[in-house]
């Protein structure tokens, strides 16, 4: 779990690092957002890679990431995993625009459909719990860095620089902190003196 917890850190700094790099290099910038992972293989379940016929677009994000990732480090292979990709389009309908989520393998369709299938109750409530399951590790991740970098610091003040690095991917309730901060407490990945938490 702790090899997890270092690769979220280590994705969110990519990130960053990444969005640093195409500020200071407009002119390879795709010309949307577009956001990656990279963890490391042996501390995730195991997923088939598979080739596809990416669109033009998609193509340069990959290139571009990939250009990026070998200036930071030349002993890494990356492997896309396309099956757990998304892609966020804006669909202008009267009377207002909506946002779609459709999986990569949508997003290479020539046809001009694209069907959204309705998903069954159950298969609604696995991909609550399985947001919520992400979240919980997203929140562990926040937990365990802003420790690293200050060894100490109090409860509240805990929750609420969590909830300030958490808002750009998601808002998370402060109950939900304190329950994770607690389970990392009873897991001994931080410890309680008083009001005060230590890494």
């Amino acid at each position: 779990m702790e090899g997890m917890f270092t690769d979220l850190t280590s994705a969110k700094e990519d990130q960053s690092h990444f969005e640093e790099y195409l500020s200071k290099n407009p002119s390879v910038s795709p010309g949307f957002d577009f956001h990656m992972t990279v963890l490391t293989g042996r501390f995730w379940p195991g997923y088939k890679s598979s080739d596809l016929n990416l669109p033009a677009e998609m193509v340069k994000c990959v290139e571009v990431f990939e250009d990026f990732y070998q200036q930071t480090t030349k002993q890494n292979k990356l492997t896309w995993i396309y099956s757990l990709d998304s892609c966020n389009i804006n669909g202008n309908f009267e009377p207002k625009t909506m946002e779609l989520i459709v999986t990569t393998y949508q997003f290479t369709d020539k046809m001009r459909k694209i069907k959204i299938p309705i998903t069954p109750d159950d298969e609604k409530k696995k991909v609550i719990e399985d947001v919520d399951q992400d979240r919980q590790y997203t929140i562990e991740a926040s937990i365990v860095r802003i420790m690293k970098y200050i060894k100490v610091h109090g409860y509240q003040q805990l929750v609420l620089e969590c909830v300030e690095q958490m808002k750009r991917i998601f808002k998370p309730d402060q109950e939900a902190i304190k329950k994770r901060i607690e389970d990392l407490i009873t897991h001994e990945f931080l410890e309680r003196d008083n009001c005060w938490i230590r890494d």
